[in-house]
């Protein structure tokens, strides 16, 4: 996907947490641990309520299309780094490696949120922008807890 400006990022954003939202379904029905699961039940509807916010973003246009992100050389590296196939889940996947890539995965929607929040948008955009940033950085801290439980590293930080 070329990304030129910023429809074309929120396009990215959206399928993003749509493949999110899948994935933390599909892991959530794999887990056995009802803990585990309810934990990625709780981010697979969350991922909706982004989506949801994102679509609204788009549908209302509160922002510059024809601002072009190639001003932006950050974001712009941020929007190529994101591999959408990385967040496909795989049968033979262990819980350790869902949440190896769910790191990944809100620490890349963080960065994204992040930029996006300090471009120069409509004051609304940019505050929407940085709740889901500030969302999307509370799950990886979320999801870091739940590897260190599973890891059986948790108190052993410091």
């Amino acid at each position: 996907m070329e990304i030129k400006n910023i429809e074309d990022i929120l396009n990215l954003a959206i399928t993003q947490e749509v493949k999110a939202g899948a994935f933390y379904t599909q892991v959530g029905e794999i887990a056995e641990d009802p803990k585990v699961k309810h934990f990625f039940k709780s981010l697979a509807e969350e991922e909706v309520i982004h989506e949801q916010i994102l679509t609204s973003i788009k549908e209302q246009k509160l922002f510059d299309n024809s601002l072009s992100i190639e001003s932006f050389s950050e974001l712009k590296k941020i929007c190529e780094s994101h591999d959408l196939e990385s967040f496909e889940y795989k049968s033979d996947m262990t819980i350790a490696m869902a949440l190896e890539v769910a790191l990944t995965r809100e620490y890349k929607a963080f960065q994204l949120f992040n930029q996006l929040a300090n471009l120069p948008l409509p004051e609304e955009a940019k505050t929407l922008f940085s709740k889901l940033a500030q969302e999307e950085k509370n799950h990886h801290a979320t999801v870091e807890e739940q590897c260190k439980l599973i890891s059986g590293t948790m108190g052993q930080e410091g």
